[in-house]
């Protein structure tokens, strides 16, 4: 059921279906990073996102942290926990850090 219910956020959050009237400016309130990797290629799928949500004070679900490789060698990271030093820049990341995303995207390893 879990796993269910993990989808269809991500389908409501991130897909056409939803009316997206709050999801941009949501969004836009998180800072980015895109990353690249130089010999690794990061894991993409028909649907490459990983979508971690919270419930604010009100009771509202907000994004926490959205991760979407949008190419073998790029993938964007948006969250409000990214460094100064790094927010809104390229940051070429180390074969570890792209094992690491991509045992993320699959499943293997869960969120915090």
């Amino acid at each position: 059921m879990e796993s269910l219910i993990k989808a269809a956020n991500k389908k409501v959050w991130l897909t056409g279906e939803f009316n997206g009237e709050r999801l941009a400016p949501d969004i836009q309130k998180l800072n980015y990073v895109i990353l690249v990797t130089e010999n690794e290629q990061f894991v993409t799928s028909s649907f490459p996102v990983i979508c971690e949500l919270y419930d604010n004070e009100e009771g509202i679900t907000m994004p926490k942290s959205i991760y979407a490789p949008i190419h073998p060698r790029v993938s964007l990271l948006y969250n409000d926990t990214i460094p100064n030093n790094h927010r809104n820049r390229i940051r070429v990341v180390n074969e570890d850090t792209s094992y690491r995303l991509n045992r993320y995207i699959c499943g293997v390893v869960k969120s915090r």
